[in-house]
Order: structure tokens, then sequence, then C-alpha cells
């Protein structure tokens, strides 16, 4: 073995010369708050650990924590309340009408159920900070690893923690290059009641515990064993005295997976811990790695600039302050490529098949009352979190969404029949474990909208648009749209001659009711028909059609095609020459607001494309550019979808411009991203989607490579692995801001329209391209220039 495998294997090497700079987040400090943690993950396991040296905390979260079981929210007045509503509409009556809708028909209570931390691991060394040498703390991306290494009093000690899908829990291994060295005290915290007692095979347990309310209970164990020394219990806490290593292994359960029943799911628990802590620690960690890089390195993304300095040996928070003090990548560039490799990171952490989907914080909470309850928010958020996954080839990472929509799908029926009246499902902007669909909050400007199921059936539509896979377009994606295209046929009212969807809004905005009424000068959020509704509409018909014909299904088109026909097309102010956001050109509260939604249309989605639709697209860049310069991209996720908006106008720079802007003005030093002062998820995985969409897209039926190329920076670079619309998997290498060599492999065959850069001429093996050619399943295609 080399010396320096050696020294790797045995943790001697500096982590920070250890891997990649594009792979590795390290640090030369304990964090002393959560917000500074490096978050490790198996999908339904998540951990968050070591704060200090003398007393540290694993924050411990399974993803069905939530505060208590389904409850039906729906207001017993809705059905009578929602023609009432429409009526003071049609009169001009706005004011009365979201007056009447928030008396009515808001959810009982408001809020869903939220996502709580299952525990606190806690940790007393008698290690003090400030008597530690050498302390490193770190990340490895590509491992999946979570590592730290000081040294105290002349000995070294090392401490991972790994998420282990094989296994099903979470471990964590205590070294040192001393025997005898380790002694700790080890609770399991939550408030609930812990119990240690001895098992009987050289280890002790912690168990806790609960009961969130009458129908939601929950269990974890942590099994504790040690090599050399001692165990002792008392009834809270677990002793170690003089044991050369220690390994934990933790997990949890709730009746959300096994509703049969509190017994049921010990069991499971139980035998799931002790089949892990049979095993060695290596064993476990091995198999945790094996499973994440079978994600993780499906794709890559690397990138220099002419001037970037290698930042070897330099910690994550020195490389983040350096930039900050910057208005571009330049100097480290690598730190796009560690944004673009984390978002993959944490998706790959907080959804596996078989899990929830990521929520509002990925899977990480460490308090009870969390930002925004971290559950699922759906007029923006919980899209976002997976615009990244096709285009990285992680295509099962998506399935808690389909597992999720069948739940929404449930749920959502009866809202539909109890709010509204109407055959079909509705999901409003939020949603929770349970598949609540019934309105969250109480806000004209966001409860007010029924059209959360649409917006995230996108998701559905490009999926199979990425795979070409029949069989999830047949047994999935096509029920679920048929079952809310009911919905939308029956809540649709033909007025004017096209069909207007109301009451609803354009999220999270609001709006002055203008002179010539009575209520001149008032705020609202309702509405008629926003841009918002009618391109979500647009694309659910049209991706409805698109769906019944590769399933062969014929039921339902007809309708389809007719509800397009009458839907209005997209308005352009002709005041502003900006895409009108309203029913009318009202004038907005707040112009800087963090939602793009009229623009939904350009990014996710499809229909102004400005190949395409060049004068949409370009009225579209006018309300951005409003909207930033009057001071929008206030928060992590909005900042993020403004870089996705400008890749997709093909604005490279600009899209470089706010990905920087996220990383130096919305980041914490652990790179998680920031949204009104605490950690949310989201942007962390925009920034991948944001990267993807600068290099590499594909809507519209064309595969664009280096669609929005940077030209002032990020000028050098490559990435692989990436995935197209068609099933088309891509490789592409750039010097100098010019793509020189690209590789586009069929997956599924079919035909394959190709465009790069700004309409570069280049041939396909050998040949000038000239229109689509027909591919051959399995078959690479080189492009020169």
């Amino acid at each position: 073995m080399k010396l320096e495998s050696w020294l790797r294997a045995i943790g001697a090497l500096s982590i920070s010369t250890a891997y990649a700079a594009e792979d590795i987040l390290f640090y030369s400090q304990p964090a002393s708050h959560w917000n500074e943690s490096l978050p490790i993950g198996n999908g339904r396991l998540g951990a968050t650990p070591f704060s200090k040296t003398d007393h540290e905390v694993v924050v411990l979260n399974e993803d069905s924590y939530f505060s208590g079981g389904f409850r039906n929210r729906v207001n017993p007045r809705s059905l009578e309340t929602f023609p009432r509503v429409r009526k003071l509409m049609d009169e001009g009556n706005l004011t009365g009408a979201g007056d009447t809708w928030l008396q009515g028909m808001v959810g009982i209570p408001i809020s869903q159920r939220k996502y709580e931390p299952a525990g606190y691991l806690n940790f007393s060394t008698g290690h003090l900070w400030n008597q530690t040498s050498g302390y490193e703390r770190s990340l490895n991306l590509a491992t999946g690893v979570a590592k730290t290494v000081y040294t105290y009093d002349g000995v070294t000690y090392t401490r991972e923690v790994v998420a282990s899908e094989a296994d099903q829990v979470i471990a964590l291994h205590f070294g040192a290059n001393k025997a005898s060295s380790y002694n700790l005290t080890i609770t399991l915290d939550r408030a609930l009641g812990n119990a240690a007692t001895a098992d009987g095979d050289g280890g002790l347990w912690l168990r806790s515990s609960g009961r969130a309310d009458s129908s939601y209970t929950h269990t974890q164990y942590a099994h504790v064993s040690v090599e050399g020394g001692s165990l002792s219990s008392t009834n809270s806490s677990i002793i170690v005295k003089g044991a050369s290593s220690v390994t934990i292994v933790w997990d949890a359960e709730t009746l959300f997976y096994h509703p049969e029943g509190q017994a049921t799911y010990e069991k499971v628990l139980r035998d799931r811990v002790s089949s892990a802590q049979k095993k060695t620690y290596a064993d476990v960690k091995s198999a945790a790695v094996a499973a994440h890089q079978s994600y993780y390195s499906r794709a890559s993304f690397t990138v220099t600039g002419a001037n970037s300095t290698s930042p070897t040996g330099k910690s994550t928070d020195l490389r983040l302050s350096d930039l900050r003090g910057t208005s571009t990548f330049d100097k480290d560039p690598g730190l796009l490529a560690l944004a673009y490799n984390y978002g993959r990171y944490m998706l790959i952490a907080s959804s596996r098949p078989g899990t929830l989907p990521a929520n509002l914080q990925g899977i990480w909470n460490d308090v009870f009352n969390p930002p925004w309850d971290s559950k699922f928010t759906i007029d923006i958020n919980l899209q976002m979190n997976y615009w990244l996954a096709n285009m990285n080839g992680l295509d099962e990472i998506l399935e808690p969404i389909w597992s999720h929509f069948k739940r929404m799908e449930a749920r959502g029926t009866a809202v539909a029949k109890e709010m509204y009246g109407l055959p079909g499902w509705v999901c409003h902007h939020n949603t929770d474990l349970w598949g609540d669909c019934a309105p969250q909050d109480a806000g004209t400007q966001w409860t007010i909208w029924p059209m959360g199921g649409a917006w995230l059936l996108f998701t559905a539509l490009d999926h199979y648009r990425f795979t070409q896979d029949r069989e999830f377009a047949k047994d999935v994606a096509l029920p679920l749209l048929q079952t809310t295209l009911e919905f939308y046929n029956a809540f649709s009212v033909l007025q004017d001659g096209y069909y207007v969807t109301y009451p609803s809004n354009s999220p999270e905005n609001s709006y002055f009711i203008p002179n010539g009424s009575s209520e001149a000068g008032a705020q609202t959020g309702i509405d008629k028909s926003s841009q918002s509704d009618r391109t979500l509409m647009w694309h659910l018909y049209s991706g409805f059609i698109e769906i019944s014909e590769v399933a062969g299904s014929s039921t339902g088109v007809e309708q389809a095609k007719q509800y397009l026909a009458r839907l209005k097309a997209p308005d352009i102010s002709p005041t502003t020459n900006r895409l009108l956001e309203w029913s009318q050109d009202f004038r907005e509260v707040e112009p800087e607001h963090r939602h793009f939604s009229s623009c939904i249309g350009l990014h996710p989605g499809h229909q102004y494309s400005p190949l395409n639709n060049a004068t949409l697209a370009q009225a579209a860049e006018r309300l951005i550019q409003h909207r930033m310069d009057s001071g929008g991209g206030s928060t992590g996720w909005s900042r993020i979808w403004a870089s996705n908006l400008y890749a997709r106008l093909l604005h490279g720079d600009t899209a470089v411009h706010h990905s920087h802007v996220l990383m130096t003005d919305y980041m914490y030093d652990n790179m998680w991203a920031i949204t009104s002062d605490v950690f949310q998820a989201d942007a962390n995985f925009g920034i991948t989607s944001a990267v993807n969409e600068m290099f590499l897209q594909s809507q519209n039926g064309m595969l664009h490579i280096g669609a929005a190329m940077p030209t002032m920076s990020l000028l050098h670079g490559s990435f692989s692995g990436w995935k197209a619309r068609g099933n088309f998997e891509v490789s592409a290498e750039w010097e100098n801001g010019q793509i020189i060599s690209a590789t586009v492999k069929s997956k599924a065959g079919g035909s394959l329209a190709l465009r790069v850069q700004d309409g570069r001429a280049f041939k396909v093996d050998g040949q000038v391209y000239s229109g689509p050619i027909t591919t051959t399943k399995g078959a690479s295609y080189k492009l020169s220039f």
C-alpha cells in the first residue's frame, strides 16, 4: 500500500490534503451552532454531528417524526362559502371575496403537522477545545462520511459518523491512536423519557419512546459497544471508561411506516439495530459509502478560471470569506463546483426510494418549532428540491415524490369534494407527511391557491421526458393527471370565451385594488386566472395529452384539447411591456417580491422559451429584471430561481452572477442556504440545477449544449453524466468559454436535435450537422468543432 493511502486509511493524513477541493467541506474549528454543522443522511435517517469537543451533540432525524397523526382540517363552511366567494368576485368586490374566503374556507386549525427532531445524542468527553491541536472537521461529499480529528493531551482522537442505506442506521465510531483513551458519558435526550439497560452481548442500549398525540407514537434505540475499557449505565446515560474505541448504532421508527402498531415497529427497530451492531463499524461504513457512491458518482462538474488559484489546504469557511470579498468566481471557481456537488449530496442524503420526500430542510432539523414547520411547501420549494434529480441521473431519488403523490391524491380527493363539491383531487400551497391538502395559513396572497398539485405534477411530466419510461407514464403519471384534470375541468368556468380559474392568486404576491373601484387602494392577493394559473394549466393539459399518447390512452384527450383552445394566452402589459402577472394590470404591493410565479412558463416550464417564443421570453425577462432592480432575490431560493431563469433566457453571465450572490449573501459557512435568516435547503438543490441549466438545456425537443455559456468567468471546465430530455446522456468540455468537444449517448433511441452555444457550427461523428438525426439505443455521438 502506498504511504498516502495508508495514512488516509488510518486517519493520519490531513483532511485538507486528502480529497479534491470540489468534494470536501472542512473546518479548523468546531461548530459553534447548528447552522455550522455538517449533515449526513440515508434518505430516511439524518444526523448533524459534533458541535464542541468537551460536550458534543448529534442532532438525530427520522423523516416521519412529525407532530402528530392525520386530521381533517377542511373548514365545514367551505361548501357554502365557495359560491359566495365567486359571486363577490364576479361583482368586483375583491376585498369582500377575500374576507369571505378567509372566514369560511381556511383550514381548522390553520396549520398542518410540523417536522420534529427525533432526538439528541450527547457526549461529554472533558476535552476542552482550547487545549486541543490539529483540529479538523470535515464532510466528504464523495463518500458521505463526516469526520473530526484532533489531538488532546498527546492523543489523536478520530470520530466518524455515517448513514447507512443498507443497514438503515446511523453509525458513529470513536477511535484514538492510543489504547484505553476514551472516557465518555452518553445520553439520548428527547425530554420524553430515557432508559439504559444491559443487553448481555457486551454493549448497552439507550431507548427513548414517546407519544406526540393520541394517534402517533415513536421509539428510538442507540446501542453502545466498546473495544477495551468498561461500560456502565445509570437511568439515563451510559458511562464509558478506558475504551480504545466506541461504536454507537442508532435508529428510530414511528407509526407512519408501521401503522400496524408500536409492538411491530419496535421489534423491527430492535432487530435492525441488533443486526447492525453485530457487524464491524468498518463493514457498516463500507456498505454506507458504496450505496452513497452509487448515486453520487453518476455525474460530475469541474470548472476553472483564467485567474484562479488552488484552494488546497484552505478551509471552506475561509474560501467563502474570500469569495464574499469578490464579485465573481474568478479566484476560486471550484467553490461553484463544490456547491453543485453539495446540492447533489444533500438530495441523495435526504431522499431515497421508500422514504418521504426532501422537506424544507432536506431531512435535518434541530428544533420542535422549525421555520415554516419544515414540511413541504409546494408553490416553489418542494419543486425546486427536485429540479436537479433527472438532470444528474438520480431517477430513483424521485420515488418518494410518486409515493407522496398517492397520499396527496387520497387526501386531496376528499378536499376537492368537501371544500368545493367537485370531483378529482386538489392541493393548496403546503402539504405534510400525511398528504394533507387543505389550505395552510390565512392570507389571500398564499392561502387561496388551489394549484399546488398542478405545479407539482411538472415533476412527473419531466421525469417521463428525461427517462422515456413508458411504464411510468402509463402506471404513475397518467392516472395522477387524469384525476387532477377531473378537478380543473370542473373548477374552471367559461367567461368571455375563456376558461377561468378562480379564486386563486399569484403566489405569494399581492396588489393594490385600482382606482375606479370602491375599494381603491386596498390590498389583496385574490384573482381570476393569474398568469401563473394559466401557464400551469397550459403545461398540465398539454402534458396530459403528451402522456396519454405515450400510454396509448384517448380518455379525456379531446376535452383537454378543447380546454387548451379556450385557455387565454399570456398577456403583456401595454404600460410596462412586462409579462402581466395578474388578470389585469394591477400595481403590485411589493415590486421586489421574492416569487417569480408568472414566469413558471420560462422555468421550470417551457411555454415561452426564448428559442420558441422570443416575444414572451423578453416580456418575462423584463418582469424578472423589474423584480431584481427593485431589490428582489432576497431569499436563498428566490435568488437561485433567478439564476435558473436567467440561464433559461440564455444569459449565462447573469445566471452566474446570481449564483455568486447566493453564495456570498445567502449561505452559512457550512454552505447551507439561507432564507429569512434561517436554513432552508431548496437553494442548495437549486444551485445544482442552475449549473446544469447554464451548460445544458433540453426543453422543447432541442438538446442545447452550452446554452447559457458564461463569457466572463468559468471559462474552462467540463461535465459528464448529465442527462437531457429524450433520455440522452451528455458530456462536454470547454476552453476559453468555447465548447471544444462533446459526446451524446442515446439511452432510448429516437430523434436527436442539437444546438451548441449561440448556434455554432459543428460536426457529429465527422459529418457537418444540418438537422435532427435518428439515434440508435446505446450508441454514442461525438461532436467536434
